[in-house]
């Protein structure tokens, strides 16, 4: 099958389903959008016209928590995920820039370029390059089949390089440092630029008992401004301007409120506890 271009103007809605609302101080953007009649959804997502309002007194689930029902991360009954697959690291000239992984290797899409070419959107099953097929994503990786061998193709790591392992464990935490200014991001790069922002930003959505709970952030490049915003990787983002994730009504009059304000707040879950963050938007 033919994969889907991802042009400069299409990238921030067709790709961003949870990234950007995943740092909903930073982007604030939960959307399911099908962008052209010809574009094929994800696996396993089956588009249809909208349903009938529901019956009354059946309360009305907001369209944030509407994407937790879609089967894009999974439904219960699936088997559980197969062991890892051990495969050696690609030589292809290819570039995983972004990918959604859901509870099933076979579930989710990637965003992959080849060599300094355009960036295209990718399911399991696709044809990359011509070259070979995405067999299956990760968390932090996708596995590719070439000629009947499997290959490895890792998001880059914070510093630029592939991952060495793709389970190693997380770096033992450094030394405390002394108290730094107030979290702060750059609106220019952070609120404004939402490509930028996905290639910065590897995000997951957490589900629990079917509901969407928040989503887990994990910075891909540039770990210096992660950190800077006050967030490390792994939090899960649950809340933005005391609003839960899943009960965000209209995206569009948060992004306006966001858009005034000089400071987000958000709640995330960090080694088992909740904490509040305020975040600066600098101009």
């Amino acid at each position: 099958m033919a994969a889907l271009p991802i042009s400069a103007s299409l990238l921030p809605r067709a790709v961003s389903v949870v990234l950007l609302l995943a740092v909903g101080v930073l982007g604030a953007r939960l959307t399911w959008q099908v962008v052209e009649p010809q574009v094929r959804p994800p696996v396993g997502v089956d588009i249809r016209p909208e349903s009938a309002p529901a019956a009354a007194g059946e309360p009305r689930k907001s369209p944030l928590a509407q994407v937790a029902d879609l089967p894009l991360f999974g439904e219960l009954g699936v088997p559980a995920e197969p062991a890892p697959v051990v495969a050696p690291e690609t030589q292809l000239r290819l570039r995983l820039v972004g990918l959604m992984a859901g509870d099933h290797p076979e579930r989710g899409w990637a965003i992959i370029a080849e060599g300094g070419g355009q960036e295209r959107l990718y399911t399991v099953g696709d044809t990359i390059a011509g070259q070979a097929r995405l067999h299956q994503i990760h968390a932090d990786r996708v596995i590719l089949e070439r000629n009947g061998r499997l290959e490895t193709l890792r998001l880059p790591r914070a510093d630029g390089t592939s991952s060495a392992r793709a389970d190693a464990p997380p770096r033992a935490p450094a030394a405390a440092a002394p108290e730094r200014a107030q979290p702060s991001v750059q609106r220019s790069e952070w609120l404004d630029n939402p490509e930028r922002l996905m290639q910065a930003v590897q995000a997951r959505p957490v589900i629990r008992s079917g509901e969407l709970h928040g989503v887990e952030v994990r910075p891909v490049r540039n770990a210096r401004e992660f950190r800077e915003a006050g967030l490390q990787a792994g939090d899960v983002i649950t809340s933005v301007n005391g609003i839960p994730l899943s009960a965000i009504d209209d995206i569009e009059r948060l992004l306006q409120e966001l858009a005034g304000q000089s400071q987000v707040d958000v709640v995330l879950e960090r080694d088992g506890q909740s904490i509040s963050l305020g975040i600066q938007l600098l101009d």
